[in-house]
């Protein structure tokens, strides 16, 4: 069964409340007030199981192996929707070969996040103290690196 499209739903529940207030001016049904609010609101989510699978239970099953090897590793490709299978020896080299150029990254030995969110903080503090229309709020709590 495959997903419903948002507006044709939409136009379905419409043509029912239209059926249902026709049939109401006839004299035939009577209409409960809150029956077109929950109709609209009904045309609004999404029920069931509306997966339509190509792939197959083996491709999964298959994915699912591959993961599970510890000499290959698979990562997403940069800004595609594509996966790159790779030997983990060869992955960890370009890794290394990657890092180790001084003209991009620079090793660090004490985590910047804390000395940051303090340059931050000053920074929306001299912003809310000078401007009055617009006030930010500072950052608290604990933040990760990125992937």
């Amino acid at each position: 069964m495959s997903k419903p499209k948002k507006f044709q739903k939409r136009i379905d529940c419409e043509v029912l409340i239209n059926d249902a207030e026709r049939l109401e001016k006839k004299g035939d049904v009577t209409i409960n007030p809150a029956f077109k609010q929950e109709v609209i609101a009904e045309a609004s989510k999404t029920r069931g199981n509306h997966r339509i699978s190509i792939v197959e239970h083996k491709h999964i099953d298959a994915a699912k192996q591959l993961k599970s090897d510890p000499d290959i590793t698979i990562r997403r490709a940069d800004k595609a929707a594509t996966y790159v299978i790779i030997d983990a020896s060869e992955y960890l080299n370009k890794i290394d070969d990657i890092l180790s150029d001084t003209t991009k990254f620079t090793k660090i030995n004490k985590d910047p996040k804390e000395a940051l969110k303090i340059k931050v903080n000053k920074l929306i503090t001299k912003n809310n103290s000078a401007s009055t229309a617009i006030q930010f709020g500072k950052l608290s709590g604990e933040y990760g690196m990125g992937y």
